[in-house]
Formats: structure tokens, C-alpha cells, sequence
């Protein structure tokens, strides 16, 4: 897998490395064959939830979400047609003293587009769309708790070639990261998908080799971000 770099958008600073490798846990030192995803400079950890995000449906009209300093990934399902935009997200999630930017990963382009706050505490960058089905690299600079509200849009993944950063709106009850790639129809089309752990900061991974699962089966999560490493393109995916 090639190396993503990460672009220069608005205010200048420095940026480590997580690597992530295609099994197993990883660690910030990197393996053979590994994609990076840029990290703030505070230590990467990872979100950690209030409610037992593996309910479904999450309890209505909102969702408590407690960010920690460094790296979260996270999801936020919204209504089809609700627009809701980057510099309203940031917002939503924090002040400039608290979130340092917003990321989203272009798998068409591989790219990530970013939003942050300016020295007078407004939004610049990408004005990017927020949708269900995508995950989202937020790093933060201080301990944050958001109430978020939760709209089921339940979008189908549009899942491209190498690198993509999704979510699962709306995962059936029970299902985990061996029975979501065993869900698509062509096996052949994944090699791997990995979630942050939020109790360690490390990223966990799952795939198929020769057919047969590897890795850990950590559960399928509405409100969490995943690294989905295909070989293939897949439209319309919904498990």
C-alpha cells in the first residue's frame, strides 16, 4: 500500500506519522507495506464513548461523544438532504481551543481534506460535506464532551480502490469486522479493515487471507470510523 501524504491547508504545523499495517495492532513506529495517516502533534488517542455504542439504534434524538486530546475517528450519521458542512461540524464538536481540525480522506483523489480553525477562531479550508457513511479524522486539543444530534440516514458505502476512510450508518445488530467482509459478495475485493481502539490508541485490524478471516473480529460500531483497504472498487455497499 502506498504511503498517503497529507496536504498543506491553512495554517502551518507540524505532523508525525501512525503507521498502519495490513494485520494485527500497530504501533506509531510503522511496519513493511504500511499507510500513514497524519497526527497532531499532542499524543494520538482515541475517542471514547459515553453511551455502549454498539446499541442500535442509538438512544433518540442525541448521543453524548467525549473527544481526547490527539487523534479520534468517528462517524456522525445524518438525514439525507440535512447539508450539514464541515465549518458546521467543527463548530458542533468545539472551539478552537479545544479541536484543532477536521479531516476527511478523498479516496478518488487520495488526499485528505482538512478544516481548522484561523487565529480569529474561524473555519478555514474545504467547506467538505459531512455524510453518514464516511469517517472523519478529528483532532483535538483538550478533552471535549459534544452532544451530537443522530439522524438514521443509513447511506450505502461507495467504497473506492486502496484507501478509504467509512462508516457503517446503521451495522445490524451483532456484526463484526470477519462478518462485514464476509457480507461482500467478492471476497476478493478487501484485504483489511482496521478501527482505533480507544483504550489503547492503537489501531486493530481485520482481513481475509485465502478466504479465511484473520486478525481481530472487533465489532461494527454507528458512531466509529474505519480503514477500509480494498483491492477493488465496490458501489453500494450495505451490509
Amino acid at each position: 500500500m502506498e504511503i498517503l501524504e497529507k496536504p498543506t491547508i491553512g495554517l502551518v504545523a507540524t505532523f508525525t506519522c501512525l503507521m498502519i499495517a495490513a494485520a494485527g495492532t500497530t504501533t506509531a513506529t510503522g511496519t513493511e507495506n504500511a499507510v500513514s495517516l497524519p497526527t497532531a502533534t499532542s499524543t494520538p488517542q482515541a475517542s471514547t464513548f459515553t453511551i455502549d455504542p454498539g446499541f442500535w439504534p442509538p438512544p433518540p434524538p442525541t448521543f453524548p461523544l467525549t473527544l481526547s486530546p490527539g487523534l479520534n475517528l468517528v462517524s456522525y450519521d445524518t438525514a439525507p438532504g440535512a447539508g450539514l458542512k464541515a465549518y458546521d461540524f467543527i463548530r458542533i464538536l468545539g472551539e478552537s481551543s479545544e479541536i484543532e481540525s477536521i479531516q476527511r480522506f478523498d479516496s478518488v483523489t487520495g488526499s485528505y481534506q482538512t478544516v481548522e480553525y484561523d487565529a480569529s477562531g474561524a473555519p478555514q479550508g474545504e467547506n467538505f460535506d459531512i455524510t453518514g457513511n464516511e469517517g472523519y479524522l478529528v483532532y483535538v486539543k483538550s478533552p471535549k464532551s459534544a452532544s451530537l444530534e443522530y439522524n438514521r440516514g443509513c447511506a450505502a458505502l461507495e467504497l473506492s480502490t486502496g484507501l478509504n476512510l467509512a462508516a457503517i450508518p446503521c451495522p445490524p445488530r451483532g456484526l463484526t469486522a470477519h462478518g462485514l467482509m464476509d457480507s461482500l459478495e467478492d471476497k476478493t475485493a478487501i484485504s483489511a479493515i482496521q478501527r482505533l481502539d480507544s483504550t489503547t490508541g492503537r489501531f486493530q485490524s481485520a482481513s481475509l487471507v485465502e478466504d479465511q478471516p484473520a486478525g481481530i473480529d472487533f465489532p461494527i460500531r454507528a458512531n466509529e470510523g474505519y480503514l477500509f483497504h480494498m483491492r477493488k472498487d465496490v458501489p453500494e455497499f450495505q451490509p
